[in-house]
C-alpha cells in the first residue's frame, strides 16, 4: 500500500515547479515576540515587560498571567493536558556540554505536576523548569503547530480545495483513503499549506515533530527512510482525515452506494 510520503509525490507529479516560498497558513513567533503579544493583551507596557525579563519573571500574578498566555499562544500549554514538551523545547536553547538537561528538565515538571495548583500557577512553574533547566530562550522565531481545531479547519479546507467529490469524501469516512484519486492532491495542499513541505525543500520533518510530538520523526532511521516513503505508520494523520470525514458525511450515503 502507498504511504503517506508517497501520496504527496504522487501528488506532485503533475505541478509545475514554484520558484518562489509562500507562507500559506504557516505561522513562526519567538517567545519574546509571543511575551510581547501577550503584554499588549494585558496591557503591561514595554518597561514593565522588560523589568520582569531582567528580573528572570518573578513570582507574581501578572507575571504568571504574561507566561501563561505566552504559552498558550505559542501552542505549548494546553489546559486539559499542560506543557507541551515537543512544542515547549522549540523555544529553548541547551548549552552544549550539558547532557542532563533533558532528565533534570523533566524532574522538575515531575515535581510542579505532583502539587495542586491552579493552572496559571503550574504553567509559571513549569516555564520556569524550562528556563531554568533545559536552556536559554532562543530568539529565533520557530514554527507553531495548529491547535486542534486549526487541524480540523486545514484538512477540511485541503479537501474544498483539491475539490474532493462526496462519494470520495464517504471512502475517507470508512478509512479507504490512501487509494482514493484526489488524496493525493487534498493531502500534498495540506502538508504545504501547513509547513510540512515544500515544492523546493522537500519534507519537513522537525515540523511534523513539533505538530504531532513522535519521538520517532526525528530519528536517523526515519531520515534515512523518508526517501522510502515510511512516515505512514508513525503519523495520525490518516486516522483524523477519517474521523473528520466521518462527522462530516454521517450516514446519508445518497447516489454514492
Amino acid at each position: 500500500m502507498r504511504t503517506l510520503i508517497s501520496v504527496v509525490l504522487l501528488g506532485l507529479l503533475s505541478i509545475s515547479t514554484v520558484q518562489c516560498r509562500l507562507p500559506h497558513y504557516t505561522i513562526f513567533k519567538s517567545f519574546p515576540q509571543a511575551l510581547q503579544e501577550c503584554a499588549e493583551y494585558l496591557e503591561v507596557s514595554n518597561c514593565t515587560l522588560q523589568r520582569y525579563v531582567e528580573d528572570s519573571y518573578p513570582n507574581c500574578e501578572i507575571v504568571k498571567k504574561l507566561l501563561h498566555c505566552t504559552l498558550l499562544n505559542l501552542v505549548a500549554w494546553k489546559e486539559d493536558s499542560g506543557v507541551e514538551h515537543h512544542v515547549m523545547v522549540s523555544f529553548f536553547e541547551p548549552a552544549p556540554q550539558d547532557t542532563c538537561y533533558e532528565n533534570r528538565t523533566a524532574e522538575c515538571v515531575r515535581n510542579v505536576l505532583a502539587t495542586c495548583q491552579d493552572k496559571l500557577s503550574q504553567a509559571y512553574e513549569v516555564f520556569q523548569c524550562y528556563y531554568r533547566q533545559y536552556g536559554n530562550i532562543r530568539e529565533s522565531k520557530q514554527w507553531i503547530p495548529n491547535t486542534a481545531n486549526e487541524f480540523n479547519e486545514l484538512i477540511s479546507l485541503a479537501i474544498e480545495l483539491a475539490n474532493v467529490p462526496r462519494c470520495e469524501r464517504i471512502q475517507y469516512a470508512r478509512g479507504n483513503i490512501l487509494d482514493q484519486p484526489s488524496f493525493a492532491r487534498a493531502f500534498m495542499i495540506g502538508c504545504v499549506r501547513a509547513g510540512y513541505y515544500s515544492l523546493q525543500d522537500g519534507v519537513y520533518l522537525s515540523s511534523f515533530y513539533t505538530e504531532f510530538g513522535v519521538p520517532e520523526v526525528l530519528t536517523k532511521q526515519t531520515e534515512e527512510c523518508v526517501a522510502a516513503k515510511c512516515l505512514a505508520d508513525v503519523l495520525p494523520t490518516l486516522s483524523l482525515v477519517q474521523q473528520l470525514m466521518a462527522q462530516e458525511v454521517g450516514t446519508d450515503l445518497c447516489g454514492c452506494e
